[in-house]
Order: C-alpha cells, then structure tokens, then sequence
C-alpha cells in the first residue's frame, strides 16, 4: 500500500489459518472482501477491526481534503475474488483506491439508506439512473433481525470522464458485531458474551466487462466499505501508535459519528480523454468523497441531529 499523494483535481468462503496478527490495511481490505459471506462473522470482524486501525494510521480521515484520506491499496488476488462471478481479467490491471472520511452520524441512520429503491440521492456519478431491487433482508435489516441486505442495482454510470454505461451491480451489506472474539479454523465459531458493537461492511462487483457505443468501458470492478462507529470502544491512540510516512494526524475512534471508508479496485477504459493511471486514481478519489459528501448532505436535509 501507498500514500496516494498526487494532489490532481477531480473531474467529478473458506479460509485455511486465522489471519496473522496485525494485518496491513491491503490485506485486511482483502479479507473482508473475500470472507463477505463466511458462516462465522467473526472473520469480517476481524477484517473491519483491522481496518480501523489501519485507517487512522494511514489516513487524516478529519481533513477537509480527500488527498490526504486516500491510499493506494494491494491488488486483490485471484483467491479473494474467487467467490464471485467476476470477468476473466488480470487483476493487476486494477488502479486501486481507498478514501476514509468521518460522518457526524451514528451508523443506525445510515444503516437506513440502503433500503431506498432510489438510490439517485446518494449516487452523484450516476445522477439519472439507480435503480435497487432486494433479494435478501428487506424486510429483517433496520432492526438488525438478519445478517445481510442482498441488492441488485440497475444504473447508469455518466460523469465528466466516462460517457454513459448501462449496467447491472450487485451489492451485499453484513451487519457486524466487532466485539466478536477472534476466528478460528476448525473451532469453535466466534462468539461476545458482553455488549455489541455493530458496524456494516459492503461488497460490491461487476459480474462482466461492460460498455458503450462511444468505447469507453468498466473492464472489472471490485468495491470494499465500511460504516465503524466512532464511539471511543476502538482503536485509540496510545504513544507508541506511529501514523505513516510519520504523519501528524491524530485522528481516532474517540472522533464521535461514524467512520466510513470506501477501497476500488477498477480498470475502465476511457476514450474521450487521455488519462494516465494517476489521473484515473485522481477522479476515482474524488467521486468516492462526492458520495460522502452527497451522503452527508442528505442527512442534514432530511435527517438532522
């Protein structure tokens, strides 16, 4: 993983071994993707608890700025994606990018926003067409009576650097308690016999290249996020934590709201401009943080504190 500091303007189910202690963010990241659906919990758990932690010390999430929330995460292999009809690619042909950022909201509110058919509000690259249908957990999600929201997403992706591509995304959300205890391989499942602390983690991915008349296409796309309570019971800094690069940023769990975070691992083709990886990494960053920010002012509007 690296620090993504090019500062270019935006143009819009079954694992062997428990993962080794402290996991960096690419392979927690990973995790999370790859074990979305295993039967025991605690393996997303263990992936988001590592995730936490990873992000305050990678990321200023508490900057105005999305350069300094942002890294440039591993390639996922052919072992995480396994789990998933996914296109026949190279996967090294991904730009990856991941953005945190803080919301003044608890993740009950939010948790609500993935039940809305119209999902326009929150989707700024996709401002005419997002269309949600539900497969699994509609009517158990709010009050936490299942485990996972199953959607299927009819939309169409039109920004300033990509003409219009009509596709279908599925997408899958898992409510998470990350005061399970740690998994294990052949034992017992993962278990917490005190209070819960629930997050969300979602996964997202296309399930064949897709295009237009103009030639520009999304090859392959995977998608990673996270919704972490801020309540002060994770991570919090201690004076050995060293944030990377030797950043000053003191960012933590003690922040209130909720910290999100959002990892792609994309390959697009764009004919219509000529862009290198580093300008696509650039427009990825800055459409990841518009769909924050978008989320976030439909909040104040039509949830306020």
């Amino acid at each position: 993983m690296r620090l993504l500091v090019a500062c270019i303007p935006a143009l819009v189910l079954t694992s062997c071994a428990p993962p080794p202690a402290n996991l960096e963010f690419s392979e927690a990241a990973a995790l999370v993707f790859r074990e979305f659906q295993h039967e025991d919990p605690g393996w997303v758990a263990r992936g988001l608890r590592e995730l936490e932690r990873e992000i305050y010390l990678s990321m200023d999430v508490d900057n105005a700025s999305a350069v300094t929330r942002a890294v440039s995460p591993d390639q996922l292999t052919d072992e995480d994606v396994a789990g998933v009809e996914h296109p026949n690619l190279p996967l090294d042909r991904n730009i990856a990018v991941a953005v945190g950022a803080p919301s003044k909201y608890d993740v009950g509110p939010l948790s609500e926003l993935p039940l809305m058919p119209d999902q326009l509000p929150f989707e700024p690259g996709s401002p005419d067409h997002y269309d949600r249908t539900f497969t699994e957990g509609a009517d158990c999600w709010a009050d936490r009576g299942c485990e996972f929201l199953i959607t299927s997403n009819e939309l169409t992706k039109d920004n300033a650097a990509i003409s219009p591509i009509t596709y279908t995304l599925p997408k899958e959300y898992r409510w998470v308690d990350l005061n399970l205890s740690e998994p294990t391989e052949g034992g017992a499942p993962s278990s917490n016999d005190g209070d819960p602390r629930w997050a969300i983690a979602a996964r997202t991915w296309t399930t064949q290249r897709e295009g237009n008349e103009e030639g520009d296409s999304i090859e392959q796309s995977y998608t990673v996020e996270l919704w972490v309570p801020r309540d002060g019971n994770g991570f919090v800094r201690t004076d050995e934590d060293v944030n990377v690069d030797g950043g000053t940023w003191t960012g933590d769990s003690t922040g209130g709201g909720t910290l999100r975070m959002m990892a792609i691992w994309s390959q697009s083709i764009i004919v219509s401009i000529a862009a290198d990886d580093d300008t696509i990494a650039a427009v990825t960053r800055g459409g990841i943080d518009d769909i924050f920010q978008t989320v976030e002012d439909w909040m104040d509007e039509n949830r306020p504190l």
